[in-house]
C-alpha cells in the first residue's frame, strides 16, 4: 500500500471511530442538575384524566435568586382550549436563533408550558456545538406560564419573548398534541 492509501484508511478508521462513539452515547438521570432542572416531570394516566408530577412554579428574581417551588396538576387533555407559541429571541438583533416552548391553555384559565431544554449540570454551560454532538441530556420542564415566561420577562434582559395563540387544524388536535408532549415527556422520564 501506498501512503496516500494509508492515510485515506486512516481517515476512515477516524470518522468510524467517531461515529461509533457518537451512536454510544446513553443520557442518564443520575447526575448533579441544576436547580431549575433537578426534578424531571412524569405524567400519571388515569383514564381521560392526567395528573403531571414536578411542574416547576419558581418565583424568579433574577436566574439566580427564586423561590423553588413544585407542584402537581391534574387536568383532563380535552379541557385544552388554545395551545400558544412562545418564542424567545436570545439576541433581539439576531431574530433567527430563538428558543421556543408551548403553552397550553385549559378551560378553566390555567396556563401549563412545556420547553424542551437541555438538562444542565451543576457548573455546565451551553454550547450549541456541543448540542449537535449530543453532550447534553434532554429535558421536557413542564412549568407553570408565571414562572416559564417570568424567567424569560425579569431575568433575560437582552432576549424577548414573544408569544402567538397557535392555529391547530382538525378536532380533538389540541388534546392530541398535548398527549404526545406527556408521552415523550415520559419516555425521558423512564
Amino acid at each position: 500500500m501506498d501512503p496516500a492509501e494509508y492515510a485515506w484508511l486512516a481517515g476512515l478508521a477516524v470518522i468510524l471511530v467517531i461515529t461509533l462513539r457518537h451512536l454510544g452515547l446513553k443520557p442518564s438521570n443520575e447526575r448533579e442538575w441544576v436547580v431549575e432542572n433537578r426534578r424531571m416531570a412524569y405524567a400519571d394516566f388515569d383514564g381521560d384524566e392526567v395528573t403531571l408530577r414536578n411542574v416547576r412554579d419558581f418565583r424568579w428574581r433574577t436566574t439566580r435568586d427564586f423561590d423553588e417551588r413544585w407542584t402537581d396538576w391534574t387536568f383532563r387533555p380535552s379541557e385544552v382550549t388554545a395551545i400558544w407559541l412562545v418564542l424567545e429571541y436570545f439576541d433581539p438583533k439576531r431574530k433567527p436563533i430563538a428558543h421556543t416552548l408551548m403553552s397550553f391553555e385549559f378551560d378553566d384559565g390555567r396556563r401549563l408550558s412545556c420547553s424542551i431544554e437541555v438538562r444542565r449540570e451543576v457548573g455546565e454551560t451551553y454550547h450549541p456545538i456541543r448540542g449537535m454532538l449530543r453532550q447534553y441530556e434532554l429535558l421536557y420542564v413542564w412549568a407553570t406560564e408565571s414562572d416559564s415566561i417570568g424567567v424569560r420577562a425579569r431575568c433575560r434582559r437582552n432576549s424577548k419573548t414573544h408569544l402567538f395563540e397557535g392555529i391547530v387544524l382538525g378536532e380533538d388536535n389540541h388534546r392530541r398534541l398535548l398527549e404526545s408532549f406527556l408521552r415523550r415527556t415520559n419516555d425521558l422520564h423512564d
